[in-house]
Parts: structure tokens; sequence; C-alpha cells
């Protein structure tokens, strides 16, 4: 609660009735007779509130507000004053007061302006909170992690700090690409402008372009008013283009045309508009097998992958299982304001033993339901999922290779069946829905249902 005020008047009459008035409505009052005494004050302790008289022997209020400003006090002030004018309220507020009061002060008034000095002082202590967890979560030395591979990525990304190169950020579904993205804005000289990520995938070929570049009014039906799209909305800042492997060609064409000039052409408009921004692109697909296969240009290839960077999947970084668990742990915990609890010798050999196809995305979805459902301070086994502990546990199942004619064909052959396997158990953990078992272990509800698809897999078999 917020409930800290510094009273200063250098008259003691006044700030005896004012200090009873405000402790009797519990808030805690200390007193000083001057501006100086209360910057001394002020300069050693925090208040939530300063009540101050205007005009004071030595310091007036307006200079201690002013001087209060330049240490980067955040303290909110009220003014008081016998001698209340209309210039002096205005003078007040220019300088930063809350507001402003008439003397003799009226009780009634000055209580709902302290309560509502509180409350934004409560506002801007949420905000500030707020703005240091999420610098604190996307900020590069705070990215769990000290496997080498990982180590090597961040000091990578320090090196390139000050620089706009493009950077092409790879690796499977759920190893965090967009966290690493938004670690690269964070650390840049661009931070203080927007990020705007952009799902590739999970927009038409033409809802796509548009919500990229922008249109016109009366560009296509439904477009009844002009509107910026991603790359304006990015300028200064950072574009992060996810899933950039499932662009179409005719709008590989056109973002290599804006990488090539920087320049955008909204839909519908001849008008070619300059941009300024960052390009971070991610894929959890081959780029260079597409261009192989001419499903990817060459030339946009080249443009994208400037700086690459390969995010590790977590079974080949599994020396960061534990810190990645205590990290859900404690986050999970602090949201229903209790202690961490830990996991028993049999949760971490299984935790340990599983090879996460979903990453962290599927680690951080399972220690989270683990929190959920753990009502004491160790988490077993039974808080686990059935088919995670199954698997750790009995390992995947047997693949017979009669008949098998060369290693690739075998390896095919593992791989099918490991798909098959999995997108039947998260269509039966979700009852065969697809949208929220996709979620679950990591996958674009698009690449689930072509994985589907190409298995021969029906959902409603599921519900």
């Amino acid at each position: 609660m917020n409930n800290s005020i510094l009273l200063v008047d250098d008259e003691e009459l006044v700030r005896r009735s004012i200090k009873a008035f405000l402790e009797a409505e519990d808030y805690a009052v200390e007193e000083a007779s001057s501006g100086e005494d209360a910057l001394r004050l002020l300069n050693d302790k925090y208040f939530d509130l300063l009540l101050i008289d205007l005009r004071m022997p030595g310091l007036t209020g307006i200079e201690v507000l002013e001087r209060l400003r330049i240490m980067h006090k955040k303290t909110e002030v009220i003014l008081m004053t016998g001698y209340g004018t209309i210039d002096t309220a205005v003078e007040a507020i220019r300088a930063g007061a809350f507001d402003f009061l008439s003397k003799p002060i009226d009780f009634d008034r000055l209580l709902v302006t302290v309560r509502n000095a509180m409350e934004k002082t409560e506002l801007r202590q949420r905000v500030d909170a707020l703005a240091t967890q999420v610098q604190k979560e996307l900020n590069l030395d705070n990215i769990v992690g000290s496997n080498i591979m990982m180590l090597k990525i961040f000091d990578t990304i320090r090196r390139v700090s000050d620089s706009d190169v493009n950077v092409l950020i790879t690796g499977e579904s759920g190893t965090g690409k967009e966290l690493l993205a938004r670690a690269l804005h964070v650390n840049s000289r661009r931070k203080q402008g927007p990020f705007v990520p952009v799902n590739c995938v999970a927009l038409s070929e033409n809802l796509l372009e548009s919500e990229l570049f922008g249109h016109e009014k009366g560009a296509f039906t439904g477009a009844v008013q002009r509107k910026r799209g991603y790359f304006e909305a990015a300028g200064g800042g950072t574009i992060f283009l996810d899933e950039i492997g499932d662009l179409s060609m005719p709008l590989q064409a056109k973002l290599l045309r804006t990488l090539q000039e920087r320049t955008i052409q909204r839909v519908g408009s001849a008008e070619l508009i300059e941009v300024d921004v960052r390009i971070v692109s991610a894929t959890n697909k081959n780029l260079q097998d597409l261009v192989a296969q001419g499903a990817f240009r060459e030339d946009l290839f080249y443009r994208l992958n400037v700086l690459s960077l390969e995010m590790p999947p977590l079974r080949q970084r599994k020396d960061d299982l534990p810190r990645l668990v205590r990290h859900f742990l404690e986050k999970y915990a602090a949201q229903q304001s209790r202690p961490a609890p830990a996991l028993d010798p049999e949760a971490e050999e299984t935790i340990m033993a599983y090879n996460w196809p979903g990453n962290i995305r599927e680690l951080e979805n399972v220690i989270q339901r683990a929190v959920a459902l753990c009502q004491g301070q160790s988490i077993s086994r039974e808080h686990l999922p059935g088919q995670l502990v199954s698997a750790a546990h009995n390992g995947a199942r047997t693949v017979s290779f009669s008949g098998v004619s060369s290693f690739k064909e075998a390896k095919a052959q593992v791989i099918d069946e490991f798909e098959k396997n999995f997108l039947r158990e998260a269509l039966k953990q979700h009852q065969g829905n697809v949208t929220r078992a996709a979620d679950a272990v990591g996958l674009g509800r698009t690449v689930m249902q072509r994985m589907l698809k190409n298995h021969g897999i029906e959902s409603r078999d599921f519900k």
C-alpha cells in the first residue's frame, strides 16, 4: 500500500492539524519545517507523496519541486498556499505538481486529492515494475542458458549490437526464436523503436501482402480506409518475419525489392514509401534446401542471411534443463503468490530423460501445468503428462527395418513413425482440437494440419 507522506510547512500548527488528520486515515506522515529540510529527507528516503507549502522562508514549494525533478525523484507533489490565485495554480501544475490546495485547508478535498495522488503513484509503480520485468525477460543477459552453443549465440549478438545487419534465425519450433529476435532488438541501437512481429504462415497470401505493406482506401473489397502496413509501423525499429520459409514466390519478390531499395508500395498505390527498419527473420525450415528445390529465391536468401543464428533444440542442450525448469517453476509459482515447488528425484529423472520434441515451449507448458496441479512443495511424476512419462521411460516405439535398403530410408521411416505417434497423442490429449493441440506442442496450426494430411490422420477420430 502507498501511504508515506512528507508534510512540509513552516507553520507548526498547520503541520500538526494536517498530520493528525492524515494519520487518522492510516497514512504515515513525517514532517519538515523548511524546503531545505525536506530535500535532505527526500535525499535519504523515499516518500509516496510530498505535501508542501508554496511560500516559506528559504526555498519555496515550487523550488523544492523543481529540485525534486532534477534529482529524478518520482514522488508526487501537492502544493498548498494561503495566496491562492489562478496564476499560482497554473505555475504549480506547469512545474509538475499533482494538484494545488488553498488554505485554510478543506480536509474533505485534501483527503480526495491525497487518495488520487496515491492511486497515480501506485499505477506508475505497477507500470515501472512491468517495464522492468519485460526488460529483464528480453534482455540478452537474462535469456536462460549456459550451454556452449547458447553462449556462442550470446557472444555473436553482443558483437553485432550496434549493427543494422539483417539476421536469419533458424531452429525447430519452440526453441525460442522470437525471444532471441526480441533480445536482438532490445540490445540494439533501435531499442527505443518498435518491435513488430509478423507470423508469415498465419495469414493468407492476399491478406499478408496488405498487412506487410499496407493498402489504400478502395484497393480491394473491404478496404474502407487507408492502412499502414507492418513495415511502416516498424519504422525506426525492428520487424520480425517469423516462418519466412512459408512466403509465396510473389511475396518473396516484393520483400526482396523492399530489402534492396528500402521502400514499400501499399496495395492499390503506385507511390514508393521509404522505410527505415531492421529485418530479423526466422524459420524452422532449411532455406538452402528450398532454394535448391526452387521454392525460395536465392537472392532473397542471401539478403536475409547476412548473419545466421541457429537455435539448438532442447535435446541438444540438456545441461540447461535444470536452470530452465527452475526459471519456469519460479515464474508460475510467483503468479500464484507462493514459493516455488521443487522436483522430486523421479520427476527430475523423467524430465531429464525426455527428448522434448516441442522444445522450450513444451517444457514451459509442462511446468506451468505441474505448478497448477501441485498443492504441496514437491512436484512428482503424477503432476507430469502421462505421455511424457511414458515416452521418457519406455523409449520410442520399436520400428521394423526389414526390407530397408539404406540408412536414409531407415531414418525417414523412424521420423515418419515418430511424427504419426506424436500427432495422435497430441490430438488425443486435446480431444481432436487442432488449434489447441498445435499450440500445446509448439507447432503452427497450418503446419500441424499439413502434417496430419501427410500422415492421413483425421482430427475428428479423436473427438
